[in-house]
C-alpha cells in the first residue's frame, strides 16, 4: 500500500466536514436562524395569500354557476289546447325551477349574473359573469329597459325595426369628421 493511499484512508472526510459545518454553525448561527424565519414567513405568507384568492375563485365560481343555471332553466310547458266535444287534457307538470316566460328567465339570471360581477369583480368568474350579463341585455328584445342595467352594456345598436321609446331617448353616438 502506498503512503499516499494509507493518509488517504486514515483521514475522515465526513467527520471533517461536520467539524468545519460545526465551526461554522457555532459563528454564524444568529444570521442562519433568521435567514431561516425569513423564508418559513415568506412561505407562509405566500400559502395564505394563495388560499385565500383560491377560496375567492370558489366562491365566485359558484355564483356564476348558479347564475348559469339559471339561464339554462326551462320554461313552463304552456297547457295543451282543448278539442271541443273531448275532456281537457291534463295539465303538465312543470318542472322544478322552470319560469313562465323567457324575459323572467332572462331578468332573474341577469340579476345574479350582476350580484357575481359587483362581489368579485376582480377575479375571473366575475369578469365572465360581467360579460354575460351584458351578452343577456346584448341579445335580448329590449321593449323595456332591463333592471338592473349591466355596467359594461353601454352601447345600444337597433339593427331592424324602430327602437323601443326608452332605446330612443338615449342619446345617440355619431361619428364626427375631424
Amino acid at each position: 500500500m502506498k503512503t499516499v493511499e494509507r493518509h488517504r484512508l486514515r483521514d475522515n472526510e465526513i467527520a471533517e466536514g461536520l467539524h468545519r459545518a460545526g465551526e461554522m454553525w457555532e459563528q454564524n448561527s444568529r444570521p442562519i436562524v433568521q435567514a431561516a424565519g425569513v423564508v418559513v414567513l415568506v412561505g407562509v405568507l405566500a400559502l395564505g395569500y394563495w388560499w385565500w384568492q383560491h377560496q375567492r375563485l370558489e366562491q365566485a365560481s359558484a355564483l356564476l354557476a348558479e347564475a348559469r343555471s339559471i339561464a339554462s332553466a326551462p320554461l313552463k310547458t304552456p297547457p295543451p289546447a282543448a278539442i271541443p266535444g273531448e275532456p281537457a287534457p291534463p295539465a303538465p307538470v312543470p318542472s322544478p325551477g322552470a319560469f313562465d316566460t323567457e324575459a323572467a328567465r332572462r331578468d332573474a339570471a341577469l340579476k345574479q349574473y350582476e350580484a357575481a360581477a359587483a362581489a368579485y369583480p376582480s377575479t375571473s368568474a366575475g369578469l365572465e359573469a360581467r360579460l354575460h350579463a351584458a351578452t343577456a341585455v346584448a341579445f335580448s328584445p329590449l321593449q323595456a329597459r332591463p333592471q338592473p342595467w349591466p355596467r359594461d352594456a353601454g352601447l345600444i345598436v337597433v339593427v331592424d325595426g324602430v327602437p323601443s321609446d326608452w332605446i330612443a331617448a338615449l342619446p345617440a353616438v355619431t361619428s364626427s369628421s375631424a
